[in-house]
This record gives structure tokens, C-alpha cells and sequence, in this order.
């Protein structure tokens, strides 16, 4: 059996369960229809079902157990959410693309240059063992790269684009994949200090993090149909609604204010208004100012 297959019935077992707690009779009846859609054999017996949750508790660590009072199959730990949601998105993403005839004509994919994914595994391997790196890194600014010694902490998203975290020197610093033209692991390595990434990053928008800035307590209004957009996709995980009517959505955030939360704010036009702080408010009048004098 092919791994896309099992791949694919994993996949069908999490959101079968997800949705609802069911029995193995119920998973069987699902990978029997599902089987005469696809076209290959999904279905399996209980032993390998049982493996198959060995498989998905490794793979994407959801726990999946029976529950014998109630004779169903149930998710009872997930322990990376995010990171699990990711795995079944892409697989999602690969299978449907594998099975579409001509996918270009029916799957419209953005076209864009090369995200430095490619750098994944050499810099995550050299994370984990704590391995100092030497980085050959061209800013968008600068004509050739400059190489530099850093001590790899993560990868980072932000805004569809992915980010090394590393400190260089005593300062943590951002370097994007896509600027990342190559690097070698040295054998040298780094003794590990506690920084609490997460946490460092709590209230900022994207990447930029300007420690000395205090993070700001900021109300923004929307129309009632950019509202609709806000609520589905939210700026930021400190996004709260304050009150919703006909005419608005009114969220509060609080985050540092910093050059890329701005611009993201000015993609709105007028269909976003800041009611506080002033500060942010007079920043955005600044900044359409300065926009208008150019079609002046």
C-alpha cells in the first residue's frame, strides 16, 4: 500500500472523529465510500486501524482512544494543534493535486519565487543540536551577501513568509529564508540560553519586535462587511470583539505599533477606522497625507 494512501485514510480517520466521536463501524462505512470515490482500497481491519493510531499519535500527535463506555473512538490529547491543523492542510493540498487531471486549469496557484523552504531541514538539525551557523545573507538593499556567524534558534511564520530567529551576538535577531543565498553547520557549538521565543513575540504583528516600544492597548472600527473579513481571518491571536451592529465590528488588540502593523492597517482604506490610541491614529493620517501629495 502506497504512503499517499495511508496518508490519505489518516486523514479521513482525524476529521471523521474530529466532527464527532464514532465507532470503528462508522470509520469502516466512511473509508468504503470514500474508497469508490478515490478509487483505491481505504478500507482496513481493526488491527491495522490500530496501528494506523500509532501512526497518527507519531505523525501528528493526536492521541485518538476508544472510549468503551461509550463504544466510539474519541480525540483525547492533541498536543501541538497548530502544527497537526498544518500537516492535514498540506497533505490536503498534495492529494489534491495528485489526483486532478491538468490541476493548473483547475488550481489557481499563486505565482511566487522560492520561500527558502529548501533550508528546512540543514537549519532545524542544526537548531536541535545547537550547531553555530555560517550565514551568507543578502539584504534586499545590498548587492552581494554578507556572511555572518549565528547561533539558530527557530522558524518563524509571518505573513506568508518564513524567518530564521537566531542571536548574533548577545542580540536576537530575524533573517529571511528567501534572502538566505547559503550557509554551512559549523562543528563549533553554542551553549543553549533560556529565551522565551513565544513570548518575545506575544505582541508583535509580524517579525519586527522593538523591545523598547510597550505594547498598546488598540481599538480599531470596520464596516460591517470588512467586519465579516476581520472576524473570519483575525489580525492577531489578542483580537477581541468589542461590540458588533449593522454598520461596524469593533475589535481591540494589543500589540507594539510598528511600521508593518501600519501598512497592514492602510491596505483598509476606508473601510477601517482607528479609534485609539491617538498616537496610531495621527500616524495613519501622516502616512494618507503623505500618499495623496503624490497624486498632486
Amino acid at each position: 500500500m502506497s504512503k499517499r494512501v495511508s496518508l490519505l485514510r489518516f486523514s479521513i480517520i482525524i476529521n471523521k472523529i474530529k466532527q464527532n466521536p464514532c465507532s470503528f463501524a462508522d470509520i469502516h462505512a466512511l473509508l468504503e465510500r470514500e474508497s469508490e470515490l478515490e478509487g483505491s482500497k481505504l478500507t482496513v481491519s481493526k488491527r491495522t486501524f490500530n496501528r494506523d493510531l500509532d501512526e497518527i499519535r507519531s505523525l501528528y500527535d493526536i492521541d485518538i482512544q476508544y472510549d468503551s463506555a461509550l463504544r466510539v473512538y474519541r480525540i483525547v490529547s492533541q498536543d501541538n494543534i497548530d502544527l497537526s491543523n498544518r500537516l492535514l492542510e498540506a497533505f490536503d493540498l498534495y492529494h489534491t493535486i495528485k489526483i486532478s487531471d491538468n490541476y493548473a486549469e483547475v488550481i489557481l496557484l499563486e505565482k511566487r519565487k522560492s520561500q527558502g523552504t529548501e533550508h528546512f531541514y540543514g537549519l532545524l538539525h542544526a537548531i536541535k543540536n545547537h550547531f553555530l551557523i555560517d550565514l551568507y545573507y543578502q539584504k534586499f538593499w545590498e548587492e552581494e551577501p554578507n556572511m555572518r556567524v549565528i547561533a539558530p534558534l527557530a522558524l518563524k511564520e509571518s505573513r506568508g513568509r518564513w524567518y530564521l530567529l537566531c542571536k548574533e551576538g548577545d542580540i536576537v535577531k530575524s533573517f529571511g529564508l528567501d534572502r538566505i543565498k547559503n550557509f554551512t553547520i559549523n562543528i563549533e557549538k553554542f551553549k543553549p540560553t533560556a529565551i522565551d521565543l513565544p513570548s518575545l513575540f506575544k505582541h508583535c504583528f509580524g517579525i519586527i519586535n522593538p523591545l523598547e516600544e510597550t505594547p498598546e492597548n488598540i481599538v480599531l472600527s470596520f464596516t460591517s462587511d470588512q467586519g465579516k473579513y476581520i472576524k473570519s481571518y483575525p489580525l492577531h491571536e489578542s483580537q477581541q470583539v468589542i461590540s458588533e451592529n449593522k454598520k461596524e465590528l469593533r475589535i481591540a488588540l494589543k500589540l507594539r505599533i510598528t511600521h508593518d502593523f501600519i501598512m497592514e492597517l492602510m491596505t483598509f482604506g476606508s473601510e477601517m477606522k482607528v479609534i485609539e490610541p491617538q498616537k496610531l491614529q495621527n500616524k495613519l493620517i501622516q502616512n494618507f497625507k503623505k500618499a495623496l501629495e503624490l497624486y498632486q
